[in-house]
């Protein structure tokens, strides 16, 4: 990573660019094996990691082989279907965009004529990011996506159909 991307970024939150553009080419081994040894997974404490059915997170092989032997599932959800599958689409960006929001009002207050740039954006998220995350958000996402408690009637057949059908 580079180290412009870390400037006032979170201690112990993910972060990881793998191109310029900052989508993810493909599920890092790396970054999964600190997954497994944070989460203390094992054949005997199994811990779910669910990612979105992307091309690029699908494709890894090595990433499934390891997740498999050491206790980590991972569920791939439909391809854009993560507005209503995703726990953190569903519940956390939601209160995220007006604290994102706050912090570059406040910052463009404090930095009168300058320009934001891409070496700021960790700054300002990091504020943001405590002022939403917090565990009753997790578990709303959760539940609202109807991954825990399961309720598969949260998604009906009407969600899957085409935008200009529905």
């Amino acid at each position: 990573m580079e180290s412009w991307l870390s400037w006032g970024y979170l201690q112990g939150v993910g972060l990881r660019f793998t191109a310029l553009d900052g989508w993810l080419l493909s599920c890092s081994y790396h970054e999964l094996k600190k997954i497994v040894a944070f989460s203390k997974a094992s054949k005997d404490f199994l811990v779910l990691l669910i990612l979105d059915g992307h091309s690029t997170h699908t494709k890894n092989l090595e990433v499934k082989d390891y997740a498999r032997d050491n206790g980590a599932s991972l569920p791939f959800l439909p391809p854009h279907c993560s507005h209503k599958l995703q726990a953190l689409d569903v519940s956390f960006m939601k209160p995220l965009s007006p604290h994102y929001g706050d912090e570059l009002r406040k910052w463009l207050r404090c930095n009168p004529g300058k320009v934001l740039t891409v070496f700021q954006i960790s700054t300002l998220f990091g504020p943001a990011f405590i002022q939403s995350a917090s565990t009753n958000t997790a578990i709303q996402g959760f539940k609202e996506a109807g991954i825990w408690p399961t309720n598969p009637a949260i998604i009906s057949d009407s969600d899957f159909l085409p935008a200009d059908l529905q």
